[in-house]
């Protein structure tokens, strides 16, 4: 059960990290489509 219990774990962490990873990448493939003065433009 405990050895269940930390690979449990141990994937879920990975999976955080994978989503943390691919969230970066989103907000720099947004950041190069968008500059500033477009976001200025929207207000």
């Amino acid at each position: 059960c405990y050895s269940a219990a930390t690979i449990e774990s141990s994937c879920l962490h990975e999976d955080e990290e994978a989503k943390a990873r691919a969230l970066w990448a989103a907000t720099r493939e947004l950041e190069r489509s968008f500059r500033k003065e477009s976001f200025a433009k929207m207000k």
